[in-house]
């Protein structure tokens, strides 16, 4: 077949969908650059607007360059540089090698320039400060800037996941009969008709443990947000998506419940199914895919950032929440990087 997968519809393929996607993330990204992001108001004082390049002035400038740095650094290099990677690879031969390495890492980063989103997420939901229904001590608002370039980023890993498609022997046509089964993500395997023993103690605990400290962080309250003796807020995840989805914050709400809470849990039922039950090829590929999508590491790092920014305007506490939501985080790589080991069984 000419085209680098299957057709779809008779006419569009994954290679002119993929252009299409890297096309439509680029202009998303650099429009989102121009556009202010968010907007924080103390009483009896202006509106502070920042864009993503004056967030990151505003944190250097606050003397957290370590912090200005890292949001730097996974807002506008890591985003650039993917779509370049991205479109030197889409513009390779289709008889090329796919370079699997590479798409890996690709894979393997492209969700960390949702950080940004997650920051202000956290930043918009934790400054609720006010005196009764009418007195506002503060407040973050979001802008149209931190929703394209939300945007941006979705479309980009989705471009990711079409580029990878081209790449593969399947895509570009050779090397696997019609009707086979899909390519696997890198590092699992493609296809088998057995199933996985059951994994061994260790593992399963890893599991569980990852399992729990999610449930645990999810529950409990993060941290709590207090200005003297007047105001006090506890900000626990679920509760205060669902509040900016009220007060009208979709894309950062739906941010935050899609990519921190039904994409991790997701991902650590799929292990514990896997860790109990055993499962073939397609487990495994699934595990994979929940990976590349469920952001719980990078909302970690969110949480730090948010945390020492909080500091800054009112006396923050940590709480339970944050630690269990760490561990969840630093468990759930390990729980991935043992299920990668386990698939190659097969």
């Amino acid at each position: 077949m000419g085209g680098c997968a299957p057709k779809m519809s008779g006419t569009v393929t994954s290679r002119s969908l993929a252009w299409v996607s890297l096309l439509a993330a680029t202009v998303t990204l650099f429009w989102s650059y121009t556009l202010p992001t968010v907007e924080f108001t103390q009483l009896a004082s202006e509106p502070e607007i920042y864009s993503i390049w004056g967030g990151i002035e505003m944190l250097w400038l606050d003397d957290t360059p370590v912090l200005a740095a890292i949001v730097f650094l996974f807002s506008m290099v890591f985003p650039i540089g993917k779509l370049l990677v991205l479109s030197a690879l889409l513009r390779r031969p289709r008889h090329a090698p796919a370079p699997q390495r590479t798409l890996l890492w690709v894979e393997l980063l492209g969700k960390w320039s949702m950080l940004d989103v997650l920051i202000v997420g956290m930043f918009v939901g934790s400054i609720r400060l006010q005196l009764g229904p009418s007195v506002q001590l503060a407040r973050g608002e979001s802008h149209p800037g931190i929703v394209m370039f939300a945007g941006a980023i979705v479309i980009s890993m989705l471009c990711t996941r079409l580029t990878a498609r081209c790449s593969s022997p399947r895509g570009r046509g050779t090397g696997t009969e019609a009707g086979a089964p899909p390519p696997s993500a890198p590092g699992v395997p493609s296809a088998s008709p057995e199933r996985a023993p059951r994994a061994e103690l260790p593992a399963r605990l890893v599991s569980l443990a990852a399992g729990a400290s999610l449930a645990a962080g999810l529950a409990l309250p993060l941290f709590a947000v207090s200005k003297g003796f007047i105001f006090r807020n506890e900000v626990q995840l679920p509760a205060t998506a669902w509040r900016m989805l009220q007060e009208q914050e979709l894309v950062l709400a739906v941010s935050l419940l899609m990519f921190v809470v039904t994409l991790p849990v997701a991902r650590s039922l799929n292990a514990l199914w896997l860790r109990w039950r055993g499962a073939g090829p397609r487990g495994y590929r699934l595990a994979a895919a929940l990976d590349e999508w469920a952001m719980l590491d990078v909302f970690a790092l969110g949480l730090l950032v948010v945390s020492i920014k909080l500091e800054q305007l009112a006396t923050t506490a940590l709480l339970a929440g944050f630690w269990f939501t760490l561990a969840a985080a630093a468990l759930a790589q390990l729980d991935a990087w043992m299920l990668r080991r386990d698939a190659r069984r097969f």
